[in-house]
């Protein structure tokens, strides 16, 4: 096997790859990426039998065939190499070749690779645009649960029906969705492991073209022209996510500000919080909120005038952890979105909502 191919575009088959590696395993051919050359083309595999990640590319090559070199070796040799053509030729040991210098890498037994073969059932499929479908995932990615125990919400449920797609996520304190469009005519659910989410946002980031998600009965693969990653779904019942959005919804004072505002409001205000107290009161009358946080160092106080205000007159107050807020506030101003709909009674969720997002975080009720 050998080929020729441009440095930044191997480079990108690597980068794309590189969360499908293990940081630990005991199998070595698990701590490898699989080049596989074909009439043209080339492409970088690597799985931990969970996550099944696949890049291709075009590049000139010769007679066809696979190795299974380090990934972490391959990707640091090829980001120190100059830019350029870079050659890759398979032997007793694989030589990477540059202008002016080469590597000799060690390789694995390319047949211990693990394949990911398709599921011999009927998928049901779906396209989405690269950008919305990685917007919604970001939007709701940080919901997911940390804790191992809490399998069904540790990862993103994907529900597509009647045109809309809905990426949910909760860990029982915060409620993310994110909703895009997409044609009408397919009904299809997965529960989508955190891990698989994390590298469908990052290989399909800046893509600009049409994703195709296939979900079979315990399996979903995201692909298009030249990238595909496979991976097993959670199982379990997820949560009842419409019963629950309409349960802590909020109904009373509602606020419309610029999330960048109200999250410079929030940062202020907790300045003086600390781990041992890093709760945020709000209260909210008229178009003015004021923000309170106490620690061991002292308190802060801010007063911050939204944009509008409607709903209740008079003045409503709960207590927040002002991480939740300020990770959600972080998220919409980075997105670049100029105006939110903000929501609070007591003993509610506030809320947070604009043009294909809503986000809940539960209050502190103690």
């Amino acid at each position: 096997m050998n080929l020729t191919i441009d440095r930044d575009t191997l480079a990108g088959l690597l980068r794309t790859a590189a969360p499908a590696v293990p940081s630990r395993t005991t199998a070595p051919v698990l701590r490898c990426v699989k080049v596989t050359t074909s009439d043209g083309s080339v492409s970088v595999s690597a799985t931990n039998t969970e996550l099944f990640v696949t890049g291709r590319a075009t590049a000139e090559t010769g007679k066809p065939g696979s190795l299974c070199v380090p990934a972490d070796v391959i990707q640091s040799a090829v980001k120190l190499a100059p830019s350029g053509p870079v050659s890759i030729v398979s032997g007793a040991r694989a030589e990477l070749k540059y202008a002016g210098g080469s590597y000799k890498l060690n390789t694995e037994d390319v047949s211990k690779f693990p394949e990911w073969v398709p599921p011999e059932l009927q998928g049901v499929s779906f396209e989405i645009d690269a950008p919305a479908l990685v917007r919604c995932l970001t939007r709701v990615a940080f919901c997911c649960s940390e804790r191992v125990e809490s399998f069904t919400t540790s990862g993103v449920w994907l529900e597509v029906a009647n045109g809309e797609f809905n990426a949910v996520a909760t860990d029982s304190i915060r409620l993310g969705i994110a909703t895009a469009k997409v044609a009408d005519g397919v009904q299809a659910s997965a529960l989508v492991p955190a891990p698989t989410v994390q590298a469908v946002k990052a290989a399909f980031s800046g893509r600009t073209g049409p994703v195709t998600v296939t979900v079979w009965g315990s399996t979903v693969r995201f692909a298009d022209d030249s990238l595909s990653i496979a991976s097993p779904l959670l199982t379990g019942k997820f949560a009842p996510w419409r019963m629950l959005e309409q349960k802590v919804k909020p109904h009373g004072t509602t606020f419309v500000d610029d999330p960048s505002a109200l999250l410079r409001a929030v940062r202020r205000a907790t300045v003086t919080a600390d781990a041992a107290d890093t709760a945020v009161v709000l209260t909210g009358e008229g178009p003015t909120l004021t923000l309170k946080a106490a620690g061991a160092v002292g308190e802060g106080e801010v007063e911050h005038v939204c944009k509008s205000q409607s709903g209740v007159a008079s003045a409503v107050t709960t207590k927040m952890d002002p991480k939740n807020l300020t990770d959600a506030l972080a998220l919409a101003a980075s997105d670049g979105v100029e105006s939110i709909t903000f929501a609070f009674e007591a003993r509610k969720a506030a809320w947070v909502e604009c043009d294909g997002w809503k986000y809940a975080s539960m209050p502190i009720v103690k």
